[in-house]
């Protein structure tokens, strides 16, 4: 019994250490995510040029 207790306490203890990882993995994943969608706001998508010509060239009209 006290065999089978000490391994589930090992278990719990790796689990509980694989809780933390994810945890920390999350948050710096969440950071880098924030760091490019920062980057990518000071290019705007190739399709809000094209929506902006194409205003320019019915007020032409």
């Amino acid at each position: 019994v006290i065999g089978k207790a000490l391994v589930l306490d090992e278990i719990i203890n790796y689990i509980q250490s694989l809780q933390r990882q994810v945890e920390f993995l999350s948050m710096k994943l969440e950071a880098v995510n924030s760091r490019l969608n920062t980057g990518i706001e000071a290019f705007p998508p190739k399709d809000s040029y094209l929506a902006v010509e194409d205003k320019d060239t019915q007020e032409d009209l």
